[in-house]
Order: C-alpha cells, then sequence, then structure tokens
C-alpha cells in the first residue's frame, strides 16, 4: 500500500502564483499583451 503524497496548500499557492507570473511574462515577451490576459483593452 502507497503513501499518499500530502502537499501543503500554501505551496501549491505560491507554484501557482509563479507559474501565473511566468506565463505573462511569456505573453508579454510574445507581444501578446496584458490585454488579452486581463479582457480589457488599452
Amino acid at each position: 500500500m502507497r503513501k499518499k503524497i500530502r502537499v501543503s496548500s500554501e505551496l501549491v499557492y505560491l507554484i501557482t502564483i509563479c507559474t501565473l507570473a511566468f506565463a505573462v511574462a511569456i505573453m508579454s515577451a510574445a507581444d501578446f499583451g496584458v490585454s488579452m490576459i486581463v479582457g480589457w483593452s488599452n
């Protein structure tokens, strides 16, 4: 019987924030702009 891997919610929260920040940086670098992510245009 395997042990379940326990992951703290704080760790998941931090990973999610970092992933989203990385995704926004890539979208900006690809000239898609932040308006595509946020939902409003300049």
